[in-house]
């Protein structure tokens, strides 16, 4: 079984060269490495040049997120994808910790790992408290994994029909942000099971727009509309 994981990165000068070490170092070795350089303008292509092992592939194409995982869910050929955005790093067993519970059990379509804010008290409780939702309480809205840490299987990615409709389910469902991983994480759910590994680390840090204590309440309520719209969505 090849294990493929995907990084997506927009100017992140700053941090690739940390994140692209963090996987080359994993306990675990994956089979490819591949980083979708989107949009930039900074150095990211550059510093990312100084690892020839990993595959990194300029792309220009619509800005936003979304459109650059498609990209690298259709160029990356493992059978296992795992993702990180490049303003993280990831703790050495991150990648055998996740792809582990896929590997035994054919039923999960989708493992979640555990998401670490290093710059912002608040945001890292809701994350926590997410994570115990998650994994203790069976909070069905809690039930997803973060675009910048969980994996899947490429072939259980394909038949739900990846990531493509969130793009025209944005403005559908007046969705504030993309929620692409949200999204994903539902479609999956529909197939099989959902699952969290509390011992797959990524760390990370929340942006400076949105790292203000003071707009956090409205950041999580924004994201919980956005998670509802999606879960009624599926519902229907």
């Amino acid at each position: 079984m090849k294990i493929s994981v995907l990084i997506v990165a927009h100017n992140e000068e700053e941090y690739i060269g940390k994140c692209l070490e963090s996987i080359l170092n994993q306990s675990q070795k994956p089979d490819e490495i591949i980083l979708i350089a989107h949009n930039c303008t900074d150095k990211t292509i550059q510093i990312s040049k100084n690892y020839p092992t990993i595959k990194t592939i300029e792309y220009n194409g619509p800005a936003g997120i979304p459109y650059a995982r498609i990209k690298g869910f259709e160029i990356v050929n493992g059978d296992i994808i795992c993702c990180i955005d490049g303003d993280a790093y990831a703790h050495k067993n991150w990648l055998k910790n996740i792809i582990k519970p896929l590997i035994k059990n054919n039923k999960i379509t989708i493992v979640g790992g555990r998401l670490i804010m290093t710059n912002n008290i608040l945001w890292r409780l809701e994350m926590i408290g997410q994570f115990i939702r998650r994994k203790f309480l069976n909070d069905e809205i809690s039930q997803f994994a973060s675009g910048g840490n969980f994996a899947c299987r490429k072939i259980d990615y394909e038949k739900v029909g990846g990531i493509k409709p969130i793009i025209e389910l944005k403005d559908k469902l007046n969705l504030y942000f993309w929620a692409e991983d949200y999204y994903l994480s539902q479609a999956l759910r529909q197939i099989g099971k959902f699952h969290i590994a509390w011992n797959a680390l990524v760390y990370t840090k929340m942006s400076p727009e949105q790292e203000p204590i003071k707009i956090q309440p409205k950041l999580i309520k924004k994201w919980n509309h956005d998670n509802n719209a999606i879960l009624n969505y599926f519902k229907k």
